[in-house]
């Protein structure tokens, strides 16, 4: 199992980031169509008051996979994220479900903000655990996909702050 962690800081607070930005179906229409995904669909977005359940199903972009590891993971990149928000922790942990080899790929993490004292920014993190049951393979497939993962979460937060500045959600 290896796992990634990364850390941004959005130039809003954490309620704004959570409400307009990343339960927002329309900022993610517009997040995942700068990211070049052909699919991003929200399946199921529910607010029970305190946590809220999100389910999308993702096709990332086609990326430069290395060589061999094409026949291996297929063709098909689609997944379908699986998370709960809890709002009194500003917490979103999350599963991730492959299209391919389901039985064979394990990734879960988990991502949450942190307030900054007297600044209306917040410190996005986040740690994605990967685990691919494959002999001879597995440890390679886990190193490409975290780090197609790190780079996604970099751009995803370039695009939050010009999306907050534009939107006139900074300070």
């Amino acid at each position: 199992m290896k796992s990634v962690s990364t850390q941004h800081v959005i130039l809003t607070d954490e309620g704004t980031f959570w409400n307009r930005c990343v339960f927002d179906r329309e900022y993610n229409r517009r997040l995942y169509a700068a990211l070049r995904f052909p699919t991003y669909v929200i399946e199921r977005s529910y607010d029970d008051g305190i946590r809220i359940y999100w389910m999308a199903r993702v096709t990332p972009k086609a990326p430069d996979i290395p060589f061999g590891l094409g026949t291996v993971i297929g063709d098909n990149l689609s997944y379908v994220e699986r998370g709960v928000f809890d709002k009194t922790r500003n917490l979103y942990t999350f599963e991730v479900l492959t299209a391919n080899l389901t039985d064979k790929v394990k990734i879960d993490g988990k991502m949450w903000s942190v307030g900054v004292a007297g600044k209306r920014e917040c410190i996005r993190k986040a740690v994605i655990s990967i685990n691919v049951d494959m002999p001879i393979l597995g440890g390679t497939i886990e190193e490409y996909i975290l780090a197609s993962l790190a780079g996604s979460y970099d751009t995803a937060a370039e695009y939050a702050n010009r999306y907050i500045q534009a939107n006139g959600l900074s300070a």
